[in-house]
């Protein structure tokens, strides 16, 4: 139980990177237009852009006991489904594993995103538009956690992310896992 507890958590972490645009790899292919010639929002594509690669990740979490247990991860994220969704897959290095798959999107109004573990998890989350390079979700989770919010820093020293958890619909929060992710 302790377990699925902090990475119920970590399912609610991985949402979206922040960058300043400059640090947009230059490789990264265009999307193709979607049905009838409709392209993908153009925040889709950026967030797309800042997040795309393989990221090994390195942090804390706390447990319930208030103790902080380290982890490790490796996240990789990519444009799929013609550039409409962000799709990111989580492996923490743990006995047993763990791993995590999300889709998120822009609708041109807020962000959405839906993911599922591999302990049973779902959690569903929105975010209002990107400001000053980052992004903050609320998330509703399936199973003990019912809130996380999410706030992702610059990519100049990494993807940084961090979140709070709620186990009371938002009367107290605790700690999530705090994670630094390089490419």
């Amino acid at each position: 139980m302790t377990r699925h507890l902090v990475f119920v958590t970590l399912a609610a972490l991985t949402a979206t990177a922040t960058a300043d645009p400059k640090d947009t790899p230059k490789d990264t292919k265009a999307a193709p237009a979607g049905p009838a010639g409709k392209k993908p929002p153009a925040e889709t594509a950026e967030v797309g852009k800042l997040m795309t690669g393989t990221w090994k990740c390195e942090g804390s979490v706390e447990l319930p006991d208030k103790s902080a247990a380290k982890i490790k991860a490796t996240l990789t994220a990519a444009p799929e489904l013609g550039g409409f969704w962000i799709h990111e897959a989580l492996d923490v290095e743990m006995v047993p594993a763990f791993k995590l798959e999300a889709y998120m999107t822009f609708d041109g109004a807020k962000w959405h995103r839906t993911a599922f573990d591999s302990m049973g998890g779902q959690a569903t989350g929105t975010a209002d538009p990107m400001k000053d390079h980052k992004i903050e979700w609320a998330i509703e989770k399936a199973g003990m956690v019912e809130k996380a919010h999410l706030d992702l820093s610059d990519l100049k020293k990494g993807m940084h992310l961090t979140a709070e958890h709620s186990m009371d619909k938002g009367k107290t929060w605790g700690k999530g896992p705090d994670m630094l992710c390089k490419k």
